[in-house]
């Protein structure tokens, strides 16, 4: 018994010096902690643990600024988590913004666990690994909005929710011992150019069976009012670009789909072509039409042909619009 006792406290040092990070959760209790993303823009990465698993959502970047010369992008410090990979059941991604996947290929090789994500995300998930060889066996886990998963201890339902970018869903997290969910990005628009309006039913659903905690990560969520819809937006392109004699230059962020579909619509209704310049919208499009999205859109001018086409004829959609340096506005 001494023997047993000894050897059990040598153990215990022996971790507090191979690691700068400890956990003393209780048993049967559920625990969110936040690596990443709360009260900061980007980053998004969270960690749900019960019973001694633990569940990752999403691992996000975010874009560096003035205060951080010589640095690119910011990783979350996932430290805790990649000392104690053995607990991680899953990695789920609610969608394919950069400050919710961005960090995975960079991060995954030291997590090694299993993703769950929809199409599309998994179409940019894949994008993304073929730069990094170090993630080439990764396990991606299609999952669809209204299915459920058992991961671990945890069941997951996945709930549609409307929003820039395909495939989103909310994560509805159920334990033994406690309920919560896990909306990510999200918008109420009414009339989406793209996907469905957000699953309202299911939500109802959901609050009826007992939340005892919401996380919600939404830009503006916190003012009141509503947000308008994209096929406003679509109606105002059509209208703008009637009235525009000469060549139209769009700038947007990659991911946003929806808007590439809208600026397209309004080319069409105007006897318009549409060009497309920038490495990672041509990537994102390709993920849209693998995914079964832009299908009923017409193929894009070849950059090469651009000055072919007369000015009053031709959009230009490029990206660039937080002013990057390498984008294609800076270029132009």
């Amino acid at each position: 018994m001494a023997k047993s006792q000894s050897k059990k406290k040598k153990n215990k040092k022996q971790r507090h010096q191979s690691s700068q990070h400890s956990f003393e959760w209780k048993d049967n209790k559920l625990y969110f902690v936040p690596l990443g993303g709360s009260e900061e823009f980007g980053v998004n990465c969270n960690l749900y643990a019960f019973n001694d698993s633990w569940l990752m959502v999403d691992l996000g970047m975010g874009f560096a600024n003035d205060r951080t010369p010589g640095v690119d992008i910011l990783l979350p410090d996932i430290d805790p988590v990649i000392e104690n990979r053995d607990k991680l059941s899953a990695l789920v991604i609610t969608h394919a913004h950069e400050d919710h996947i961005g960090a995975v290929a960079h991060l995954w090789p030291k997590l090694r666990c299993p993703i769950y994500c929809t199409d599309f995300t998994a179409e940019v998930l894949r994008q993304k690994f073929k730069e990094n060889p170090d993630c080439s066996d990764a396990k991606i886990v299609h999952v669809k909005a209204g299915q459920t998963h058992n991961i671990g201890p945890f069941q997951i339902d996945y709930i549609h929710m409307a929003h820039s970018i395909p495939d989103t869903v909310s994560l509805f997290i159920q334990t033994e011992n406690g309920n919560a969910f896990h909306s990510a990005d999200w918008n109420l628009d009414p009339t989406p150019v793209i996907g469905k309006t957000t699953d309202m039913a299911s939500l109802k659903a959901i609050g009826k069976k007992g939340v005892q905690a919401y996380i919600g990560d939404s830009t503006n969520a916190m003012y009141p009012g509503r947000a308008g819809s994209e096929q406003s937006v679509e109606e105002g392109l059509r209208n703008v670009v009637k009235q525009c004699s000469g060549k139209i230059v769009i700038t947007l962020f990659a991911s946003n789909i929806s808007r590439i579909q809208s600026i397209c619509r309004a080319a069409k209704a105007n006897d318009r072509h549409v060009a497309v310049l920038g490495r990672s919208l041509h990537k994102m499009i390709a993920c849209s039409r693998s995914s079964g999205y832009l299908g009923d859109i017409s193929d894009f001018v070849p950059e090469e042909d651009i000055e072919l086409i007369p000015d009053d004829r031709l959009i230009i959609i490029a990206t660039g619009s937080q002013g990057e340096a390498r984008a294609a506005m800076a270029r132009i």
